[in-house]
């Protein structure tokens, strides 16, 4: 069946609508597969067997890259495991010291959400409670006393994370706490951009669940998906987690401010699971 619109020829042997990117598509190369650009037809396109080997090597590719995303995978679930136990671990009595800054999730639908609750990223220098014209009125946050983060370390942010980033305060901060209050004495979410100014765990965990949520807002879950910007994002989440246990231990207790960012890690890590289901796996199959 022939394409409705041209491609690279990896995209027309393959029969996959291509996103016409130069010099080589995102279709092949968030595959791992060898884009074979957009000039004179390659000799190896002969409809014999030089084509039905290049088309092996293509599926093999496809099916290699499959495997690797699977490990992943794999990792990042004995990973969640390991998180899970040590919160069953962790004295009820360091929990309740963060009960005030910490906020317990709800889960009602992400697409339910009014378009005047939903800004867009372009609007959060208009709309984000974090920045008011009279900082002096506005209670001091004394829950969480985060360390300051040098100017150096956020000065080379990708712009794509950082539109991420701003979607999750503008959007699915929202969606999962429909009850916060901006204008509440316990103060806005100063302390919340002050965790993920840090770059930890809970900047990648935030990232996966702003682009997991996103994708599923648009309609272009398959697109998304394609390019493991979730995956990334949520293995390094739980890796630096992880990590933050094994160096701090039963210290994590003594450092608020690092308490702060594992147990809002960790409700951002569940919302992700909850949200996830197990659509990853469907999509990368095709």
């Amino acid at each position: 069946m022939p394409l409705v619109s041209p491609g690279c020829w990896t995209c027309r042997v393959r029969h996959r609508r291509c996103d016409l990117e130069a010099p080589m598509c995102k279709e092949c190369t968030d595959r791992h597969v060898h884009c074979h650009g957009y000039g004179p037809k390659p000799a190896w396109m002969d409809g014999g067997s030089e084509e039905q080997k290049e088309k092996a090597r293509i599926k093999a590719a496809i099916k290699e890259n499959f495997r690797r995303v699977k490990k992943i995978q794999g990792r990042a679930r004995r990973r969640a495991s390991d998180l899970s136990r040590a919160l069953s671990e962790t004295p009820a009595s360091a929990r309740d010291e963060l009960s005030a800054t910490v906020i317990t999730p709800r889960s009602p639908s992400y697409s339910s959400l009014p378009p005047h609750e939903a800004a867009e990223p372009e609007q959060i220098l208009e709309s984000e409670d974090t920045v008011n014209s009279h900082p002096q009125d506005e209670p001091v946050e004394n829950n969480v006393e985060a360390s300051p983060t040098p100017l150096e370390s956020n000065a080379n942010i990708d712009p794509q994370e950082a539109w991420l980033l701003m979607h999750y305060l503008d959007r699915v901060f929202p969606w999962q706490f429909p009850y916060f209050d901006s204008h509440s004495r316990l103060g806005n979410r100063g302390w919340l951009f002050s965790l993920l100014i840090k770059r930890g765990p809970l900047y990648h965990a935030a990232l996966s669940l702003s682009s997991l949520l996103q994708s599923a807002m648009v309609g272009t879950e398959e697109e998304f998906q394609r390019k493991h910007r979730t995956l990334d994002h949520h293995s390094r989440a739980l890796g630096e987690l992880c990590d933050m246990m094994s160096e701090k231990g039963d210290r994590l207790r003594e450092d608020h401010a690092e308490l702060a960012e594992f147990l809002t890690c960790s409700f951002m890590l569940i919302s992700f699971e909850v949200r996830h289901g197990d659509t990853l796996t469907l999509v990368l199959k095709n």
